[in-house]
């Protein structure tokens, strides 16, 4: 669902009280925040054996903790906001780790497409989901949203727990 609100972040930074054009710019971030982050997690990978879920585990950290921030920071300070929404984009990597582990862990083509098949469509469900839960009535805070994200985070951060022990 997280990924839904990248079609978002514009909206969400301007409410913070930015110009159109600072927009644009601080949007610019959310950017070199994923290509870093989800070139970090390729090194890593390459590096390390056995460490899918760790990564995964992670990355999921950083989405929780931009929920956390967009929750409790008061609405003066923007930068604490933005940061907020800038750390948000390191969410992509537990996608594209699942993906790997997903296609690695299954035997057979059948099997592997079908794995890959149902994680799409939970994928293309939360993007179809997510920019709903941006309803003009939580305006500009949308505390409701920031909730219902940081609640979709945990359930992944337990499990994943349960696959390192």
């Amino acid at each position: 669902m997280a990924n839904g609100i990248t079609n978002q972040y514009s909206l969400i930074i301007n409410s913070f009280g930015f110009t159109i054009l600072q927009t644009t710019l601080l949007g610019c971030v959310t950017g070199i925040v994923s290509f870093f982050s989800l070139i970090s997690a390729a090194i890593a990978l390459y590096y390390t054996k056995n460490s899918r879920a760790w990564i995964s585990l992670i990355a999921y950290i950083p989405g929780a903790l931009s929920s956390i921030l967009l929750l409790a920071l008061p609405w003066s300070n923007r930068w604490g906001l933005i940061s907020g929404i800038w750390i948000r984009s390191t969410v992509g990597i537990p996608y594209a780790v699942v993906m790997i582990w997903a296609a690695n862990a299954s035997a057979g083509h059948t099997k592997k497409t079908t794995v890959i098949a149902l994680y799409h469509i939970g994928y293309g469900l939360g993007n179809i989901i997510s920019p709903q839960l941006f309803r003009p009535e939580w305006k500009p805070r949308y505390k409701p949203t920031w909730i219902i994200l940081l609640v979709v985070f945990l359930p992944p951060l337990s499990l994943q727990k349960k696959f390192i022990e």
